[in-house]
């Protein structure tokens, strides 16, 4: 009965919060009579899950006390931490679904209160510092809807996330009632040490929901904005496991090193016992172990230890993952210097290097830039001596690719008039672990640094052609305007204004300059020019003073195809076999010809622009059956040697199209009778009349003789 009062905004809500495991959160705790708790620092935006205190240390046989908190719920959104595209609500509770877990073999579960809702838990609830949470419904504001409230030691609770879950807690309230913000505690709970030991108090599962059932400070795939806290309780003189592990991305069938480590009653440890997450269990009396994995994959890994004491005291386990990998390679794929050929003091050289991850993992790594102090032995560069004087920190993921930007003042050369070579070195993966360690350097040309100024222009690049839509294409149809495209880079140690001359068949046709150039820097320069049909040597020279440059390019300026349609019979009727024939084309350019033809047919009422032909063929002549009478559209397209073929962006192309309109005539009708003269058919008419009078006059002479 109660559920048929809902409203579909509440019902929606139960539904969510009975259903959904989003996250983990986070649980602190609280103590009774003897019982230490600890702070705990808290965030300063966006909501919080956690239990309090957070760690609970208490003597066997004690009872204690701890409280689930909401803190930081307002009326605000946050980006969705899942996709940034959308918002989450950050307050607004209407309602909430908790599922704890805790190892009963250690504390003992006595009681529970949900302190819901606010009206009815005003005052702080130890030992929570904060009143109750959810406003109520109702004539008084005293009620909430309790959707699931059970608690079973012994786990497998149906409809749970997890088998370990022994306590679940929904909860919601309904309209009118006034959407929670603030800080707020959900619960507490009092348990039972029984057993010297450690056991968390685990937060397996968390949702906050507001009144349109949307999840509170979690993204769309369970991503909270912060993550919730778990609590721990734990006897005097328990030890307290950690570990860690080396190398921290392991390789297949190489030794990974695990090492415990211990906090509290640290000199009685008589067992570590290690799980590596394979199948393989191993109990040691040391701290240290190595082991060998033989699949590459992820492995959770897990420690608890215990003391020397009778019965032992056992630890809590700890879990971590580990990667393993069947291979890790990083390889220093390039490097460049700019400017690349000489440098003067105090100029800036700009040194790029390419990184790549061959490997099957990400890796944190370090890429290190030297230069050389003694000579360089190409053969192997290990033999001199490098000066490390940057270091770049970067992580890139397995088949992923960095490029890296470093600066040097080249002042901090040792000495002038000499060539310096550049090296860039990948490190991050520990020796012995990597595939190849040949490929970690990358080593620069050499580069002067003197106190001369060397000019070097050069042209790094010369485009010529016709400008379709920002792309330089050629050949160049006769009447289009030809596009020259050149770039120039200073190569020299001193900036320079170059002097840029463009012949075309070696005589001089325009010159520019460029702008102030830095060393390493590149200009464009654009030039425009009509040319007549025909083969075009083109030179483009940058020059300051005795020193130049030049690249030179072949450029053909063509003319187009001239299109001749014939088609038989003249008067081509439904469903007559035509011929279409274009075989009278001609290429108007001497080195010209056609080498492709299709043909394109459009029904009566196809737009060419736009509908997919009725048929196409092939070949300079076609056949065709017109089925149907009216006006049918021939296209005729072809493409040359050249490659040119019609392109609707390319005015010039328009010659590589013909277009006719073909009338198709209906079936022919039989020949019609002449028609009759008027004389004619006014003497029938008489006639007729003549003898109907006749038989009429004959009827009664007879009828008179009878009588």
């Amino acid at each position: 009965m109660v559920l048929m009062e809902l409203g579909k905004q509440e019902f929606k809500l139960i539904i969510i919060l009975a259903l959904l495991a989003v996250s983990s959160v986070s649980i602190n705790w609280t103590m009774k009579r003897s019982v230490l708790a600890n702070s705990i620092e808290l965030p300063t935006q966006y909501p919080l899950v956690y239990v309090y205190p957070g760690m609970v240390r208490a003597e066997v046989n004690e009872t204690f006390t701890v409280s689930v908190i909401v803190y930081n719920l307002t009326d605000a959104p946050a980006t969705d931490p899942d996709n940034p595209q959308t918002t989450v609500p950050l307050g607004n509770l209407y309602g909430f679904d908790i599922q704890l877990s805790w190892d009963p073999n250690i504390i003992k579960y006595v009681n529970h209160t949900i302190t819901a809702p606010v009206e009815t838990y005003a005052e702080p609830v130890p030992p929570s510092p904060y009143p109750g949470i959810l406003h109520g419904y109702g004539t008084i504001n005293q009620s909430v809807l309790e959707v699931m409230n059970i608690v079973d030691e012994s786990g497998n609770l149906p409809g749970a996330v997890d088998p370990k879950v022994k306590a679940w807690f929904a909860y919601t309230t309904m309209l009118p009632a006034t959407p929670f913000n603030g800080n707020g505690t959900i619960l507490t709970m009092t348990f039972q040490l029984i057993k010297a030991g450690e056991s968390p108090i685990e937060i397996v599962h968390c949702t906050l929901a507001d009144k349109n059932g949307d999840q509170i400070a979690c993204g769309s795939s369970g991503t909270w904005l912060n993550p919730p806290r778990n609590g721990v309780c734990r006897s005097a003189g328990v030890p307290v496991a950690d570990f860690k592990h080396w190398p921290d991305i392991g390789v297949t069938n190489k030794t990974v090193i695990f090492e415990a480590i211990i906090t509290e009653n640290t000199s009685e440890i008589a067992t570590y016992a290690w799980d590596f997450g394979d199948g393989t269990e191993q109990n040691t009396t040391q701290p240290t172990v190595t082991y060998n994995y033989t699949n590459a994959g992820f492995y959770t890994v897990s420690l608890y230890v215990e003391d020397s004491s009778s019965p032992p005291v056992k630890s809590a386990t700890i879990q971590k993952q580990i990667q393993i990998v069947n291979s890790r390679n990083l390889k220093a794929v390039a490097i460049s210097l700019t400017p690349f050929l000489s440098i003067r003091p105090n100029n800036t050289l700009t040194i790029t290097g390419i990184l790549k991850n061959l490997g099957e993992a990400s890796e944190n790594c370090t890429l290190k830039v030297y230069y050389n102090t003694t000579n360089v032995d190409l053969e192997d560069i290990s033999t001199a001596s490098w000066f490390n004087f940057d270091n770049q920190s970067l992580t890139i993921l397995s088949g992923g690719e960095k490029t890296v930007t470093f600066t040097f003042n080249s002042s901090n050369l040792p000495v002038a008039e000499a060539y310096y070579y550049f090296m860039l070195n990948a490190t991050g993966i520990p020796a012995g672990y990597e595939a190849d360690i040949t490929d970690n350097a990358a080593l620069s040309t050499p580069i002067l640094y003197t106190e001369q100024i060397i000019h070097v222009p050069t042209i790094v690049s010369l485009n010529l052609g016709y400008d379709l839509a920002g792309k330089i294409v050629s050949p160049v149809i006769e009447g289009e305007v030809v596009t020259i495209k050149v770039e120039v880079r200073n190569d020299g140690n001193e900036k320079a204004v170059y002097n840029m001359s463009l012949y075309v068949n070696n005589a001089l046709v325009v010159t520019n300059q460029t702008s102030e150039l830095l060393p390493g820097n590149v200009e464009s320069l654009t030039w425009k020019q009509s040319l007549a049909a025909g083969h075009y040597n083109m030179t483009v020279e940058a020059k300051i003073s005795n020193v130049e440059s030049n690249n030179t390019a072949w450029l053909d300026v063509v003319k187009t195809p001239n299109l001749v349609i014939t088609y038989t019979p003249e008067t081509p009727k439904v469903n007559q076999e035509v011929t279409l024939n274009a075989s009278g084309s001609i290429h108007q350019d001497p080195n010209g010809n056609i080498t492709i033809w299709t043909w394109k047919i459009f029904a009566p009422g196809l737009d060419p622009s736009v509908a997919t032909p009725t048929r196409t063929i092939t070949g300079s002549v076609a056949t065709f059956n017109f089925t149907s009478a009216g006006n049918w559209t021939v296209v005729l397209e072809v493409q040359d040697n050249y490659g040119l073929n019609y392109n609707s962006k390319r005015p010039g192309t328009s010659a590589y199209r013909k277009q006719i309109t073909l009338t198709i005539l209906g079936e022919e009708a039989p020949p019609s009778a002449p028609p009759f003269p008027m004389e004619m058919v006014v003497a029938i008419i008489v006639i007729v009349i003549v003898v109907a009078v006749a038989v009429v006059i004959a009827m009664r002479k007879r009828r008179q003789t009878k009588v």
